[in-house]
This record gives structure tokens, C-alpha cells and sequence, in this order.
């Protein structure tokens, strides 16, 4: 049994159903219902896959940003680490200077009562002990150890500004030529002993009381 066979007097068109054409109009009726039906198929699929793909994103976007926040919290926390490191390093030179070469208690004195005699004694201890500390826990080094102070230096446009620095007439482009003031410094390692006690003091030296 065929669709017209099945729809019999069903069809509204009973008359039109009995013909070529009728039957033709029949069928083309059907597969554009069909059709339409596939297509909305189509698009349920299509609406629920940009549903799930919109979820998905979301989801990916937050685990992003929670890395970039996680990556931020541990950069800052880094840098923090990095200046109290250099902090207590420097404090802990200045604790070594004054140990060693009482080099606080001399920049701090006022010598201007004390004669030159007084001053060039005083200065034999503190140069002894503070070059003391500069040789055990500075490796340093002349930047131009193989010249001499007064010699014409000539630099090129691209010159280490860090290493060097320009006074005098400086023209606004090189070649820069000038004379050697000063040979510069540069410690090629740093070798601070560790500290005996932890401690977040910023005392550089304690103070000294004698008991009777």
C-alpha cells in the first residue's frame, strides 16, 4: 500500500490524490515537510553544540584567569623576596664595615676638633679593617685595570652606560673622547658570610654596656 493507498479518503484533495499531478503535489508536500524537519533538526543540534562550546570557553577563560592571578600574586611575591635579599645584604656590609673597621663610628664622628695627626691614626685602623672586609667578601676589580688615571680614553656611540659615566662637555652623539678619571669598580662575585642568627633587625650595631 502506497501514501495516497494509505491517506485514502483521508486527503482533502480525494479527487486531486487520483492524478499524476495530485500525486506529485502529494509527495512534494511530504519531502518539504521532511525537510523542514531535518532542518530543525539541524539547528537544535547546532544551538545545543554552541551551548556546550559557550560553557566550555567560559569555563577555560576562568582557569586562564586564575593562572594570570596565581602567575601575579607569585611575581610579586618574588620581587618582594628579591628587595628584602638585597636590603638585608646591604645592611649586613655595613654591619661587617662597622665590625671589622668601626667605619660607622668614623663617618658619624665629628672630627673637626681633632687634628690631622689624630685623624691619619684613627684612619690606618679603619682603612686595615674595612679593606679587610672588602677582600673576604668582595671580589673586585678595576673596569680599567689596564690604564692608567689621566690616559684619553675614546668610546664609540654604544658605550656600557652602566660601567661608564660621562662628565666634562659631553657632545650629543659619539665617539666620546675623554680623560680617565676615575678606573671604576665592578665585584665579580659577592660572597657575604651567612648569618649565625635570623633575625629582621635593622640594627647595624648594638649598643655596648659594661656591667661593674
Amino acid at each position: 500500500m502506497n501514501i495516497v493507498q494509505l491517506l485514502g479518503t483521508s486527503c482533502p484533495f480525494v479527487g486531486l490524490c487520483d492524478t499524476e499531478m495530485g500525486k506529485g503535489i502529494l509527495f512534494g508536500a511530504l519531502g518539504m515537510a521532511v525537510l523542514i524537519l531535518i532542518i530543525s533538526l539541524i539547528q537544535n543540534a547546532v544551538s545545543k553544540n554552541k551551548v556546550k562550546a559557550s560553557s566550555y570557553d567560559s569555563k577555560k577563560i576562568e582557569e586562564s584567569e586564575i593562572k594570570i592571578a596565581e602567575l601575579g600574586m607569585a611575581l610579586a611575591a618574588e620581587k618582594e623576596s628579591s628587595s628584602k635579599k638585597f636590603d638585608d645584604g646591604a645592611l649586613y656590609s655595613l654591619v661587617l664595615l662597622q665590625r671589622e673597621g668601626r667605619f660607622v663610628d668614623f663617618i658619624r664622628e665629628d672630627i673637626k676638633n681633632y687634628d690631622d695627626s689624630q685623624i691619619g691614626a684613627a684612619v690606618r685602623q679603619i682603612h686595615a679593617g674595612c679593606s679587610k672586609v672588602l677582600s673576604e667578601n668582595f671580589n673586585l676589580k678595576a673596569l680599567y685595570d689596564k690604564n692608567n688615571e689621566g690616559d684619553t680614553i675614546t668610546l664609540g656611540e654604544n658605550f656600557n652606560a652602566e660601567e661608564v659615566r660621562l662628565s666634562g662637555n659631553v657632545p650629543s652623539k659619539g665617539p666620546y673622547k675623554g680623560i680617565l678619571r676615575h678606573k671604576g669598580w665592578a665585584s665579580a662575585s659577592v660572597s657575604l658570610p651567612k648569618k649565625t642568627i635570623k633575625t629582621s633587625s635593622l640594627v647595624v650595631c648594638p649598643a655596648e654596656i659594661e656591667i661593674e
